[in-house]
């Protein structure tokens, strides 16, 4: 009897025991489970802390990319304007020398006022004629190179309206005026 005492007393300690540890076990298990909804949480967070941080460094990547592009179309505006600086005298100087003409076709105009009604029309008849003689003149230089029996660019005929020059004619009026300067 003392053994079953005995016995009895080791059995409910048992179950006291075996009640104990699966209470823990449920603790355990609750404490896991509460473990992994925090760490889905926390990965959530720390993902949209980088996505906000890639963000930050892309619009930062962005924006240096921009004022880098921004410094070069500066620096290419500023050669631009550079350049113009240093044309405007000499092209103060042409337009200055090109008055006679504008005197001559505005005189031109004047006697025969019926014949151009506008300007677009002169210019296309001065147009015209610039191709007219430059089609003469590439003439003129096949036939002096014949003559001359050379082959390849040639100083062409001198005359006065070669100026010394030959070697063909530019096609368009801007060039000839060029060449005429």
């Amino acid at each position: 009897m003392i053994a079953d005492e005995e016995m009895e007393r080791t059995r409910s300690l048992y179950e006291k025991k075996m009640v104990e540890f699966n209470m823990r076990w449920c603790k355990v298990e609750h404490g896991q489970l509460e473990v992994k909804q925090n760490l889905f949480k926390f990965n959530n967070f720390v993902r949209e802390k980088q996505g906000k941080v890639e963000g930050d460094l892309s619009r930062v990547q962005q924006e240096q990319y921009l004022q880098e592009q921004r410094k070069e179309e500066l620096q290419e505006l500023e050669e631009e304007r550079r350049v113009q600086q240093q044309a405007r005298p000499e092209l103060e100087q042409a337009v200055h020398g090109r008055r006679v003409f504008s005197k001559y076709l505005g005189s031109v105009v004047e006697a025969v006022p019926e014949s151009y009604k506008d300007i677009q029309r002169l210019m296309q008849r001065c147009q015209a004629l610039v191709a007219t003689r430059c089609v003469q003149c590439s003439a003129v230089q096949c036939v002096w190179q014949r003559v001359v029996g050379v082959q390849g660019p040639v100083d062409g005929p001198p005359g006065p309206d070669h100026g010394g020059q030959g070697g063909g004619c530019q096609r368009d009026i801007a060039t000839y005026f060029r060449r005429t300067r």
